[in-house]
């Protein structure tokens, strides 16, 4: 049975204090320890089993540090293979390392930046009530027109 698998320096207290909620949610999941708690018996004398990883990178630039936080996720895919009995069983990992990486940057948005949204959000609202109102009131002019 695996006890523990973690993958890097498990995170502090100050460093997962510092992350998102889903952030820390994500990394207490089930999915991110995915080899955790897992029995892998050998039945037979030259049973085998290979553990394939594939690790990414994932970078957290916080806002007010200057430390950034640095997380693993993994894949992994299992496969027992049996061998001559004369083997002795064996348990192997092997991983690669992506050479792409997760950066997430967190940044506050300025006061000004709401303020202008909503402002835009209010004068395309006003914009399209007006327009909607225009064309009510030439249609019905036209109409009341034909009509008399």
């Amino acid at each position: 049975v695996v006890s523990v698998f973690w993958w890097g320096e498990p995170m502090t207290r100050r460093e997962r204090s510092r992350l998102p909620a889903a952030d820390v949610a994500e990394i207490d999941s089930p999915t991110s320890h995915l080899l955790e708690q897992l029995p892998f018996t050998a039945t037979n004398p030259g049973d085998s089993h290979v553990h394939y990883l594939k690790v990414v990178t994932r970078i957290i630039k916080h806002v007010s540090g200057s430390t950034d936080t640095i997380a693993y996720k993994y894949t992994v895919h299992s496969n027992k293979f049996e061998a001559s009995d004369k083997q002795a069983p064996s348990v192997a990992f092997s991983y690669d390392l992506s050479p792409i990486s997760i950066v997430v940057h967190q940044t506050r948005t300025p006061a000004y930046r709401f303020l202008t949204s909503t402002c835009a959000i209010i004068g395309g609202v006003f914009t399209v009530i007006g327009l909607l109102e225009s064309i009510l009131h030439h249609t019905a002019s036209k109409v009341m027109k034909k009509q008399i």
